[in-house]
């Protein structure tokens, strides 16, 4: 009996789980605990890691104003850098402030120039070419994005109506006169001669939208992107008073285009 009740005991002490045992399961459990929470760890990071946007303007030709018959406009050359997370650009808005005055000038992205074609000064069918309207943006986390974007002007809806009446003036005017000029002056000397009238309310139109006075300026670039956040950035400009009256010689392009070939004048500026 003795010996029935010590084979049991010894039977019983077998079937137990040894020191050796139980760490071996400990260990195995950590492991498996580690390969989730580590990857877990690293995707929320990643995920609540806070999204960072830099604009860094362009080094040459950041900026370029310009006067039409769409009034008032700008275009824009920088990158948006994006650390951290994806986003996807969803508008840029540039607000233009006059220092002097205080008086400021909004514009809206229109279209996406081309980054690899420098249109300024080529022939219109690679500006055309290498345009396409502005649309949401998806921009991956940490790279570093260019763009070159043109903005609407501030008579963009109001002046349409400008150009349809200075279509049917330049109409009439082309059977009045022949339709043959010997120069840009030619055909302005000719129109006023023709309505001096009409030549002045058109000047005093156009001279309503024009912004671009000598004066220091201030430009805030701002990104609309996801879930209704903006980020900005503001830099500085001045405009110098031949460069204004330069711009003014726009006046006769946005009249007179279509009549005869004028050249449109625009101002590279950098940013500060």
């Amino acid at each position: 009996m003795l010996a029935t009740v010590s084979n049991a005991v010894g039977t019983s002490s077998n079937t137990g789980i040894t020191l050796y045992e139980l760490w071996s399961l400990f260990f195995s459990g950590f492991a498996i605990f580690i390969s989730i929470i580590i990857p877990l760890i690293q995707f929320l990071y990643k995920k609540y890691k806070r999204l960072k946007i830099t604009i860094i303007p362009f080094e040459r030709t950041a900026l370029a104003l310009s006067f039409s018959d769409v009034g008032s406009y700008i275009r824009l050359s920088f990158c948006i850098e994006c650390r951290n997370q994806d986003t996807t650009v969803k508008k840029v808005i540039a607000q233009v402030v006059r220092k002097s005055d205080r008086q400021t000038c909004s514009f809206e992205w229109f279209a996406f120039d081309s980054v690899y074609i420098n249109w300024f000064g080529s022939n219109a069918s690679n500006r055309i070419n290498s345009m396409s309207y502005a649309r949401p943006y998806k921009i991956k986390a940490d790279t570093l994005e260019p763009f070159i974007i043109e903005f609407s002007g501030n008579g963009f809806d109001d002046l349409k109506r400008f150009c349809i009446e200075r279509n049917k003036q330049l109409q009439l005017f082309r059977q009045f006169s022949g339709g043959e000029f010997k120069s840009p002056e030619d055909v302005r000397n000719k129109f006023k001669e023709w309505n001096q009238l009409e030549y002045t309310n058109m000047i005093n139109k156009l001279s309503q939208y024009f912004f671009w006075e000598p004066d220091e300026y201030t430009i805030t670039i701002k990104i609309l992107h996801d879930l209704g956040k903006t980020d900005m950035s503001t830099f500085s400009f001045i405009l110098k008073p031949d460069e204004t009256d330069s711009l003014k010689r726009n006046f006769e392009y946005a009249i007179f285009n279509g009549v005869v070939p004028m050249q449109s004048n625009i101002i590279n500026k950098t940013l500060s």
